[in-house]
């Protein structure tokens, strides 16, 4: 039994790093693109027994604290295992994600092609443990309240570095002191990637707003041979205020950390 135990949260080990996501720190950006969003909390965790979705699935049941987007369901699929009594029930994989009764957490999710909801390991989730969990249904209730159509094809900002320090231009930034703890740009494109317009929805409410705004003029998104950027498209850049930690100074961030 011990060596059971103990193979088993190796492999258990193994997997979860060896699992590799893209995206991290852009879950707002799914928002426009998801078909439920939703602040809920698992209150049921149990096998599927038979059929197609028995063989790397199970389900959970849900509980939902507040609807952001979509209808809500009950039940979802979780692809992933559980470990009941000596037997693993659905795959173990490197992508397999564990649930818990009583977790909370916020999901991105969309229907998978035969209509059903599939919660992954890589899927956009915010957990309530979050440091910034709180914050993060303010931004919610934001996007929804002022119908903001979010970054769908995850555009990737490139602020620029200083030539003669290398850092980030951003970095003249450290330290403020920001009333708002997120700010919204509207972001109006041109084919090559270089911003056209640049709309402030929400500023940080800090005394650098207009310098924070002109660095964000001069940006551009990271363009690739397979970019299909038409001239006039439209998204919204998210930024995020950290406050100074200990003898860290603040900053700011398109990354949700």
């Amino acid at each position: 039994m011990k060596k059971f135990v103990l193979l088993f949260a190796v492999v258990f080990s193994f997997n979860v790093f060896a699992c590799e996501c893209g995206n991290w720190g852009k879950q707002f950006d799914s928002y426009s693109s998801s078909e439920l969003v939703a602040d809920v909390t698992i209150t049921r965790v149990y096998p599927i027994l038979k059929g197609k979705y028995s063989d790397k699935y199970f389900k959970i049941d849900l509980k939902y604290n507040e609807l952001y987007k979509g209808t809500p369901i009950k039940t979802m699929y979780v692809y992933g295992a559980l470990h009941i009594n000596n037997k693993i029930y659905g795959s173990w994989t490197s992508c397999s994600m564990g649930a818990k009764v009583g977790e909370r957490l916020i999901i991105f999710e969309s229907k998978d092609k035969e209509g059903n909801y599939v919660l992954h390991y890589c899927d956009h989730k915010i957990y309530s443990n979050h440091k910034k969990f709180t914050e993060s249904k303010s931004l919610l209730k934001f996007i929804k309240e002022k119908q903001i159509k979010t970054n769908v094809k995850y555009h990737y900002v490139n602020f620029g570095f200083d030539k003669n320090t290398g850092k980030d231009n951003f970095e003249i930034i450290k330290g403020l002191n920001a009333k708002n703890k997120f700010a919204a740009f509207e972001i109006t494109l041109t084919a090559d990637g270089t911003f056209k317009k640049v709309e402030p929805i929400q500023n940080f409410g800090s005394g650098k707003d207009d310098l924070i705004l002109e660095i964000i003029r001069k940006a551009k998104i990271y363009v690739n041979p397979n970019s299909n950027i038409s001239d006039g498209e439209k998204f919204t850049l998210f930024m995020f205020y950290y406050p100074q930690d200990k003898n860290n100074l603040s900053f700011i961030s398109q990354n949700f950390l």
